[in-house]
């Protein structure tokens, strides 16, 4: 009853494979479905292949072996050769590194239909390492997902090739016309070329879900090799789209050849990490640990304090920044400053003050000037300036002509730490006759040691940009 059931060709091409090729002819051999032939192409090995291919025919009648003269540099010419000499209603091909399940045929020969380009799912595999449940389940919805949409417009073949060849059952009048393209610069991608051919005459691909195959993934191969197999696809993509397409569809064009680039930086970046994933978690270490436990933003924003020797200084006015060198909306700064003038100013001086900062939901000027009436300083002493700018530039700017107005020559300025530097700058890029002097305030910034964890790293980082940003745009 066996040879009542359809004759199924199956096409191996073989080129320096002899590690792989007895797992991949057994895999043939021992399948369930046994109405079959196997026609073996050597395309002129230089290993043991050809000894090993004919040590089976002499074992199993069903193979054919066939020897090209001289390499032929593509698949395409031993799987062509293969098509021309069997003698099946149905064409198979297996890749040599590639293997078999026992059933593969049996379960295809009972799926096949006229006119349809029959593959499945697949595992890959590396040595004794399988791809994950999980990668298998992502790439069968892919391939169920992807043959949807290509059977109804093939212009997508462009984002995504769902068919694994050693996975295809076709009828051999499929092929009869319609050859694999026998050019050396589509090496391991020609098979995209004539699934897009048959589709465009009108036939479809049907997809099982079971897993019916092996892929092997070999270092060196195409298929390992992603930037390589990139560039070969948008060869391949230009050179159809260029002169079959003829401009029907650029976007699933250009839509497609961005999708292999970014997979490709995708792959090479996971593959990357994993190679060096030792590598790559001291270095994070490394850098975490110098980050946030070290002295390193202590040493980085040491030149953006300034202060100057107040010790026997005349001064006419204090002037207090508050606000400014702090990264949060809500802080304690009005708290530092207040502390900042009483430890330099007494209750008995005549000083004028002048209070500045942040129009916060309870200005924190405001504060300060409670803060300082409650301390002891008469409050005709203060002066609040409730006026808010968009930039320490703008501040001083405005403080500036207010001080001129008032005829004070000589301050001392009260603000954050961090912010000294840029206010000196700032303060010096005007041609005004106002001295100004920077205090050193309370909570000036002390070294820590390692292992203590690193404070004022985004103030720091935010008063460089700052520097930079007023010295290319501000103060040219």
């Amino acid at each position: 009853m066996q040879n009542k059931k359809p004759f199924i060709s199956v096409i191996l091409t073989s080129y320096n494979s002899e590690k792989f090729l007895e797992n991949s002819i057994n895999s043939v051999l021992c399948q369930t479905y046994k109405n079959l032939e196997l026609i073996i192409i050597d395309d002129y090995s230089l290993d043991k292949s050809f000894k090993i291919i004919n040590n089976f025919t002499k074992v199993d009648k069903r193979i054919k072996i066939f020897r090209l003269k001289k390499n032929s540099g593509t698949a395409s010419k031993p799987r062509n050769l293969g098509v021309k000499n069997s003698r099946g209603k149905y064409i198979c091909f297996l890749d040599a590194d590639d293997v078999w399940l026992p059933n593969k045929l049996e379960t295809q020969i009972k799926k096949i239909e006229t006119n349809k380009i029959l593959t499945s799912s697949c595992v890959y595999f590396k040595k004794n390492n399988y791809s994950s449940f999980l990668l298998n389940i992502i790439r069968q919805i892919l391939q169920f997902f992807f043959i949807k949409i290509i059977n109804s417009n093939h212009n997508f073949f462009y984002l995504y090739n769902p068919i694994i060849l050693s996975s295809v059952m076709i009828e051999k009048k499929m092929l009869v016309k319609n050859k694999f393209i026998e050019d050396k610069e589509l090496v391991g991608i020609e098979d995209m070329l004539l699934w897009m051919e048959l589709l465009k005459k009108k036939s479809k691909i049907s997809f099982q879900i079971n897993s019916l195959v092996k892929i092997r993934r070999r270092q060196g191969s195409l298929h390992a090799n992603y930037l390589k197999q990139t560039i070969k696809t948008i060869n391949l993509f230009t050179k159809q789209y260029l002169l079959y397409e003829k401009f029907t569809s650029p976007k699933i064009f250009l839509l497609g050849i961005f999708a292999k680039i970014l997979r490709t930086f995708i792959k090479n970046v996971y593959i990357y990490f994993f190679n060096n994933i030792k590598k790559i978690v001291f270095v994070f270490a490394l850098l975490y640990l110098l980050i946030f436990y070290s002295p390193l933003f202590w040493y980085l924003g040491k030149p953006l304090l300034f202060y100057d020797n107040l010790k026997n200084r005349k001064y006419d006015a204090v002037v207090v920044f508050s606000g400014p060198g702090y990264f949060k909306y809500f802080n304690n700064s009005y708290i530092s400053r207040y502390k900042d003038v009483i430890s330099f100013i007494n209750k008995s001086t005549n000083k004028k003050l002048y209070i500045t900062g942040r129009l916060i939901d309870i200005p924190e000027q405001k504060i300060v000037e409670q803060l300082l009436i409650a301390y002891g300083i008469k409050s005709s002493q203060i002066e609040v300036i409730y006026k808010e700018l968009p930039s320490t530039y703008e501040n001083i700017k405005n403080l500036q002509s207010i001080l001129k107005k008032d005829k004070i020559k000589n301050i001392v300025l009260i603000t954050g730490p961090y912010h000294t530097k840029r206010s000196k700058i700032i303060w010096e890029s005007f041609s005004s006759d106002i001295q100004v002097s920077i205090f050193k305030t309370l909570d000036w910034p002390v070294k820590n040691n390692f292992f203590t964890r690193s404070k004022n790293k985004k103030i720091i980082v935010y008063e460089y940009l700052a520097l930079l940003y007023n010295k290319i745009f501000i103060l040219k």
